[in-house]
């Protein structure tokens, strides 16, 4: 290479480069002395060829590069260094003796005294000054694991000391970062025993707190006696462990759940009571199947009590009503129809006296429209009555003529023919003075009377005691009729009158079963329960302990019985 001469201007007049016997060769020229200015390239191969080129250069750097820091903190080496012109190519650095290393970032240093060398080039090949105090420096690097080691111990200890949760995690971590071994097990022993006991601090005021809480939970509810209550306490005391605090807080629990057990059990009680007392007044107002149905449920749910007895007993005291009332109703209705269609005043009386002793809320309707039946039935039955009255004026007035006629003749069979129609009169004042009449016109003493009267008493006597009058009432009767036309006859028969009486009892009683027992089976009236009672009463008053009496007595009962059998269809109304 030649130069040619330095001009004042700072550029050289030119720089001569002569490559020989080279192809394509790239070549590097560094131009100590140049500085920014136009350069004019040529080049010339053997043969006399040129080429030229300028270019510009205006950053020429011929600076050096400057170390801003070497920092060392803890065992850390970080290095730092500036070119304001063409750049920080690279850093280089050594440790004591050793060999310059090429910086790539933080460095690790071992424990101990260094010296550390740094080497900072930019990318003109500029190096900073190796003579400054800035490109070395002497470190004192302090053990790391030693150090961490002390800093673990001291947090150790410190919460050891305070036995706070926030302390035992901090000094945890810095134990976590040591190496294995048998001083890291240690700190963590001693960790581990710290926080045994926070954690034994902790569960203990968690136990204390809890039981406070059911405690507290436990009065609330004994306090309140309300369920909710009972049930949230006893949520707390079953979190509790097991032991004594929690069998008593649990027993008290359940003194409270008892009271309120009890208190719902009363209320239900009262309520279900309420309701059924409520039913039975409601069916006895309305006496409805379904009301009676409502009212025998709510009734039979009932503990047993005098509650759900008084309420039971008003419940059969209403089904006897109602069963009162429909016998009555059902004995009313048959007693109508029967009066209606015989027109016999007896029966007509007795119809009457159904209607009159149907005391009913039941059928109000229909015993009014029985009342208009009968009350349309008066006239005829007057009529019919009168019509009997008059036929018996009529036989009277007969038998008069024939007694005339047989006095007027003394004739036997005027006399037989008088007797005859005497006897076909019903018993009364009137036929017994006919039979006087009749008697003084016939010349029959009173001697012979008294005998006839005697033997037709005594025969009656005799088939009442020893003969089966049940079935062979009409025997009675007409004995009892021989009986009584023959003391009618005398003048005195008061000697006769206890044992007519008592045989006319026996045919009375006799004579109502039999007119029961057709009623019931022709017309299907229903002797009540007043009338079979009554009837009852009058066989037990039958004079003479025979065994007739005590058969009459079997039969009664027995029909009674037949009678609380017997189901009956409720009639209309429209006799």
């Amino acid at each position: 290479m030649t130069t040619g001469t330095y001009t004042k201007n700072g550029f050289y007049d030119y720089v001569y480069y002569e490559i020989t016997g080279e192809n394509n060769k790239e070549i590097n020229i560094k131009l100590s002395e140049a500085v920014n200015g136009t350069y004019k390239i040529i080049i010339e191969d053997e043969v006399g060829n040129k080429t030229s080129k300028e270019i510009i250069v205006n950053k020429i750097d011929q600076e050096l590069p400057v170390i801003n820091s070497i920092n060392v903190a803890g065992n850390k080496l970080t290095i730092t260094a500036t070119d304001n012109l063409s750049g920080i190519k690279e850093i280089l650095y050594k440790i004591d003796d050793g060999e310059f290393i090429r910086y790539a970032g933080e460095v690790t240093l071992s424990p101990g005294a260094h010296k550390i060398k740094v080497k900072a080039i930019d990318n003109a090949g500029n190096m900073n000054d190796q003579n400054s105090s800035s490109s070395e420096i002497n470190v004192n690097v302090e053990d790391e694991g030693k150090k961490n080691l002390e800093d673990a111990t001291k947090a150790v200890e410190k919460a050891e000391n305070s036995q706070n949760q926030d302390d035992v995690d901090k000094a945890r971590e810095k134990v976590n970062k040591l190496p294995d071994g048998k001083e890291k097990d240690n700190l963590n022993d001693r960790l581990d025993e710290v926080q045994n006991k926070i954690n034994e601090k902790k569960d203990q005021e968690q136990k204390s707190k809890e039981e406070k809480e059911a405690k507290d939970a436990v009065e609330k509810a004994e306090n309140s006696q309300n369920q909710d209550d009972v049930d949230k306490a006893r949520e707390k005391v079953n979190k509790l462990p097991d032991g004594k605090e929690k069998d008593d807080l649990n027993n008290r629990l359940d003194e409270v759940q008892d009271k309120i057990n009890k208190k719902k059990d009363q209320e239900q009680k009262l309520k279900e009571e309420k309701e059924a007392k409520d039913a039975v007044e409601k069916a006895e107002k309305t006496k409805k199947d379904e009301d009676i149905k409502d009212a025998e449920n709510k009734v039979s749910k009932l503990p047993d009590g005098k509650v759900k007895d008084d309420l039971t007993s008003r419940l059969d005291d209403l089904e006897k009503q109602i069963k009162a009332e429909k016998d009555a109703y059902i004995k009313a209705y048959n007693a109508v129809k029967k009066a209606k269609s015989t027109l016999d005043k007896e029966d007509y009386e007795y119809a009457k006296k159904a209607l009159e002793e149907l005391n009913t809320t039941i059928y109000k309707s229909e015993k009014a429209q029985l009342q208009r039946v009968l009350d349309a039935l008066k006239p005829y039955i007057d009529r019919k009555e009168n019509q009997n009255k008059q036929e018996e004026r009529n036989q009277v007035r007969n038998i008069e003529s024939l007694i005339r006629k047989a006095i007027a003749t003394k004739d036997p069979k005027a006399i037989e023919e008088a007797q005859a129609a005497i006897d076909k009169l019903e018993s009364s004042d009137i036929k017994i003075e006919l039979q006087k009449r009749l008697d003084t016109t016939n010349k029959v003493s009173q001697i012979d009377l008294a005998i006839q009267a005697r033997d037709a008493v005594e025969k009656l006597d005799r088939y009442i005691n020893y003969a089966d009058i049940m079935n062979n009432l009409n025997v009675v009767k007409d004995l009892y009729k021989d009986a009584e036309k023959a003391i009618n006859r005398l003048d005195n028969n008061s000697q006769y009158k206890n044992r007519m009486d008592k045989a006319k009892s026996y045919m009375e009683v006799m004579e109502t079963l039999a007119k029961y027992k057709e009623n019931a089976e022709k017309n299907n009236i229903l002797a009540g329960e007043k009338e079979m009672a009554e009837l009852i009463s009058k066989a037990n008053q039958l004079d003479f302990t025979t065994k007739n009496k005590e058969n009459i007595i079997k039969e009664i009962l027995k029909f009674q019985k037949q009678l609380k059998d017997l189901g009956e269809t409720i009639p209309s109304a429209e006799a």
